[in-house]
């Protein structure tokens, strides 16, 4: 199935809001009024934690909400599952040692925050669903929480969905998308410097390589 709008356009991108902080809302923003054939969606957990680096009265995330629904067509994605798989935990894991600075934490230790990071993470189901079901494109996410990013993108990947995470980089003066997660950026770069170093442009493949461009020039 795809996703038509109200003109009955097919629908080949889905941006998704994944994090009320200001730069990502701002981002989504942008990109939804730069890209055509586009939705806008969020889970309604987002709306409703206060986990991490998120001190946003709940009073304002509502009037957010609305705002974001009545002006910019956000499209709510209401929760539906309630149990995550034991191979699903990573992203999970990931957020809660970052957010808590503690390799070791763990749902004993950090049952508040842990509570708030597994409804996150229940909701990337439910947007996955979603995604399932309507086969976009292209999908637009934000990597800095990977409770609420990493099964998102393992599906994509999987389904050939291409993937385009937005970010804000000072350095860069303003937001731009990246073709990987920025924040794997140098991982992927070591893999590169491995990958040429002992692969492609190793001695015995530059020593094959010469003698048949000197044998193409000479005729021989």
């Amino acid at each position: 199935m795809m996703i038509f709008n109200k003109k009955g356009m097919i629908i080949n991108n889905v941006i998704i809001l994944n994090d009320l902080r200001a730069f990502p809302i701002i981002a989504t923003i942008k990109i939804k009024n730069n890209i055509s054939n586009s939705i806008f969606i969020a889970h309604s957990s987002i709306f409703k934690n206060n986990e991490y680096a998120d001190y946003t009265n709940n009073t304002w995330k509502l009037i957010l909400k609305i705002i974001l629904k009545t002006f910019f067509g956000l499209k709510i994605i209401n929760t539906a599952c309630t149990e995550l798989a034991e191979n699903d935990k990573m992203g999970y894991y990931s957020s809660l040692y970052s957010i808590t600075n503690d390799s070791n934490a763990n749902e004993d230790k950090y049952p508040e925050i842990s509570k708030k990071i597994l409804k996150i993470t229940l909701g990337t189901y439910d947007i996955i669903s979603f995604l399932e079901k309507w086969r976009p494109k292209n999908v637009f996410i934000f990597n800095g929480r990977t409770a609420s990013s990493y099964l998102i993108t393992k599906f994509c990947v999987r389904n050939s969905i291409n993937l385009f995470f937005y970010e804000f980089a000072g350095h860069l003066n303003g937001f731009r998308l990246f073709p990987v997660p920025p924040h794997a950026a140098g991982k992927i770069g070591q893999l590169y410097i491995e990958y040429f170093k002992n692969g492609v442009f190793n001695n015995s493949t530059i020593s094959k390589a010469s003698e048949l461009l000197k044998k193409e020039k000479f005729n021989i």
